[in-house]
């Protein structure tokens, strides 16, 4: 197997791959493709839940005990509760690959990713408070359940958004930069730019 070490890479020779970093074994998708389909078993599993859940201090209690009792609900709240676990895990592991492999050098990308770690952890914390009634509070037990409910999903869609945006505006200016350095080599082949160099 050859050394890819930056020190033992000859010029010109490309960087190593994702595959080649011992952490990422299946690629540069493989966690934030897994955070996606855990987001999207959240959002199916609590919108079954939302058929059961009572945002009261009495009925959070009594829904869950009344959803234990209905076939296939309660593999339903399980599948949303070891999604949630997933999507953590997921979203801290895409995390670190950014941080590992230097990504965090595009600053907007750097701060959705790390903005959308904390937005699942409020998720998450939102979610494990509300089947115990928001701590007896009323009006804590409504809060948790709005921004767990709505809030924090529509933010989390807003930022995937708004990276993707920023992705693709990233990906045209390569590829127009790409192509005007092809039309300038075709009319004049024998000059090199200093992007040519390796």
């Amino acid at each position: 197997m050859p050394d890819n070490t930056p020190l033992s890479r000859e010029a010109g020779s490309p960087s190593p791959s994702m595959a080649t970093i011992p952490l990422f074994p299946l690629g540069p998708w493989l966690w934030s493709s897994m955070a996606v389909v855990c987001w999207l078993l959240l959002v199916a599993t609590g919108l079954g839940l939302l058929l059961f859940f009572q945002p009261s201090v009495e009925g959070a209690r009594t829904s869950l005990v009344e959803l234990r009792e209905v076939s296939g609900f309660d593999f339903l709240r399980s599948l949303h509760y070891w999604a949630s676990h997933g999507l953590v895990i997921a979203a801290w592991l895409h995390l670190m690959r950014v941080f590992v492999v230097g990504s965090y050098r595009r600053i907007l990308g750097w701060t959705a990713t790390v903005l959308l770690v904390v937005v699942v952890l409020a998720e998450a914390w939102t979610g494990s408070l509300l089947p115990l009634g928001g701590g007896a509070d009323p009006s804590s037990l409504l809060t948790l359940y709005v921004l767990h409910v709505v809030f924090l999903p529509l933010l989390t869609v807003a930022l995937v958004l708004a990276w993707r945006s920023q992705r693709s505006q990233r990906s045209q200016q390569s590829q127009r930069s790409r192509q005007s350095r092809q039309s300038r080599q075709s009319k004049h082949p024998d000059v090199t730019t200093s992007q040519d160099v390796p």
